[in-house]
């Protein structure tokens, strides 16, 4: 079962484009139909039109109801200066 807030993939992939180009991470999330987990990807910046497994429950997941996770990138700076 889809969370309210979970879009149609035609709507999450545009949306996806304009916040990474925007300088977001983002991950794709679902709720696995199988075991009701909701679950999260561990890869930024993708979305796989093959689906999605469920790494606890085993489940490939090829649905069309997806939300997202969002990110801003961050850099620390390292200090060079020698002392």
């Amino acid at each position: 079962m889809p969370e309210p807030n979970d879009i149609h993939k035609d709507e999450l992939l545009p949306m996806m484009e304009t916040l990474i180009g925007q300088g977001f991470i983002v991950f794709v999330k679902w709720t696995c139909p199988q075991c009701g987990e909701r679950v999260t990807s561990m890869e930024p910046n993708a979305f796989h039109t093959g689906g999605y497994r469920h790494d606890d429950c085993g489940f490939l997941y090829t649905g069309d109801m997806f939300g997202i996770m969002m990110m801003t990138g961050f850099q620390h700076e390292t200090d060079t200066a020698s002392g």
